[in-house]
């Protein structure tokens, strides 16, 4: 047979059990100014990680370190080209950022060249291995960096080279008996 409980008593229950809970949960400690409330609030909110700000990519021409514009060269020649540049952003020069060649350029088989690292607002040397075509006359190879996304930025570098015609040897006479 069963027994009903009356209602006042299973309040009476409840209202205990709750009570005997809240007694064995901890309360967290107090810190002078915060209330309990409020620590245990912040303990459990995390805010969401700050997104990175945007950088600009940038590059200005300082100077020609090696190979001033209208340098002679000789057909078959293999030369180094270094320029001084600025990083004129604000975005760091890391793995991805390249040297590319500007196409048509006659001293360069369009590989592109990793830009040394540099930090934002400090200057870097760029550099290139060209070889001299073996036309004559006036040659002009262009680059540009470009950052890991494929975007050109900057001002472009060039090299001006004068490439003076073949030099042939007039033939040698031979001395008549």
């Amino acid at each position: 047979m069963r027994r009903l409980i009356p209602a006042s008593l299973l309040l009476s229950w409840s209202l205990a059990a709750c009570a005997s809970q809240q007694q064995a949960t901890p309360t967290p400690p107090v810190r002078s100014g915060v209330s309990t409330a409020q620590t245990a609030v912040t303990s459990q909110v995390s805010l969401p990680p700050t997104p990175p700000t945007d950088c600009v990519d940038d590059a200005a021409f300082v100077n020609d370190l090696t190979l001033p514009d209208g340098s002679s060269a000789a057909p078959g020649d293999q030369l180094v080209k270094q320029w001084s540049v600025q990083n004129s952003g604000s975005c760091d020069w890391g793995p991805g950022y390249r040297l590319v060649p500007i196409l048509p350029n006659p001293l360069d088989d369009t590989h592109p060249m990793a830009l040394y690292p540099a930090r934002a607002g400090t200057q870097a040397m760029w550099q290139v291995t060209v070889q001299v075509p073996e036309a004559s006359g006036e040659v002009i190879g262009r680059w540009q960096a470009q950052n890991p996304d494929g975007v050109a930025f900057g001002q472009e570098v060039y090299v001006v080279l004068n490439v003076a015609p073949p030099t042939t040897l007039p033939p040698t006479s031979s001395p008549t008996p």
